[in-house]
């Protein structure tokens, strides 16, 4: 498929989150498909964190293909490891960024992926999927106060959430790392206890990882298959 040279449209995002994507756009345009391009130190950091998301389809039927979306997408790259797994395969894929440069570049990354995988500049889910990931994409804040930043990742998540059939996995920034950086680093037990109460009615599990790096943690839930009881 050709790609469009059109300007791809803009969400309309609150303003602290507006300069947040015209930050990331400068960082794609000048670093590229690299883990310098979104942010991250390392291509072996970035890795790792995407790869400790993946933990979620653990427990997935390696026999039923499933679906997957991306909140903060970036250039791609987890689409490049979840498009190889076979057990389960991810019959389709929708990566979703708010900086039109990392859509486009995404798309230039993977163009013969078409079939199976879509990149979408949003700022939320626009259908639902059966897993969800999100990798990142709260942890700059530019130095927004955690007062006005913490609401706006409640709201985005629980939007997320409730696009996701099977389950979602997300990753932030551990306050015991914390840094003089504009970045936000969250309290693991404050976001697991929001997770339990936000999926509480949906008989949603939640667990989470935070023994793979000192600055990172990971929040999982899985939800009950509507054909079984709870």
């Amino acid at each position: 498929m050709k790609e469009s040279r059109d300007p791809l449209p803009v969400p309309d995002l609150p303003l602290e989150v507006d300069l947040i994507a015209h930050s990331y756009g400068a960082a794609v345009r000048a670093r590229g498909a690299t883990s310098l391009g979104v942010g991250w130190s390392t291509a072996e950091v970035q890795m790792l964190r995407l790869s400790v998301l993946c933990d979620l389809l653990d427990a997935a039927d390696p026999a039923a293909p499933v679906t997957v979306h991306d909140l903060g997408c970036g250039w791609g790259a987890l689409w490049g490891l979840l498009k190889e797994r076979s057990a389960p395969l991810i019959s389709h894929y929708t990566g979703y960024d708010i900086t039109p440069d990392m859509i486009q570049t995404a798309r230039r990354t993977y163009p013969g992926d078409g079939l199976r995988a879509r990149f979408v500049v949003s700022a939320t889910a626009e259908e639902p999927a059966d897993y969800g990931f999100v990798s990142g994409t709260y942890n700059f804040s530019d130095g927004t106060a955690d007062s006005i930043w913490e609401p706006y990742v409640e709201e985005s998540l629980r939007h997320f959430l409730s696009q996701c059939r099977k389950g979602m996995a997300f990753n932030l920034l551990h306050q015991r790392r914390r840094t003089e950086r504009p970045m936000y680093y969250a309290n693991p037990d404050r976001w697991q206890r929001w997770l339990e109460a936000e999926v509480a009615d949906r008989g949603g599990t939640v667990w989470r990882r935070e023994d793979y790096l000192e600055d990172d943690f990971t929040l999982f839930v899985r939800f009950p298959d509507p054909r079984e009881p709870i």
